[in-house]
């Protein structure tokens, strides 16, 4: 469930940045974007 859309969107952000993002980084914020809306 969650874990499959965070890696989903992580690997979105590293092809939009043509992997120059951070992994772990890119995946800490799109988990903590997903919980902060979860929370609304």
């Amino acid at each position: 469930g969650k874990d499959s859309a965070v890696r989903y969107l992580v690997g979105q952000v590293m092809k939009k940045t043509k992997g120059q993002a951070n992994p772990q980084v890119a995946s800490e914020m799109v988990a903590s974007a997903l919980i902060k809306q979860k929370s609304q």
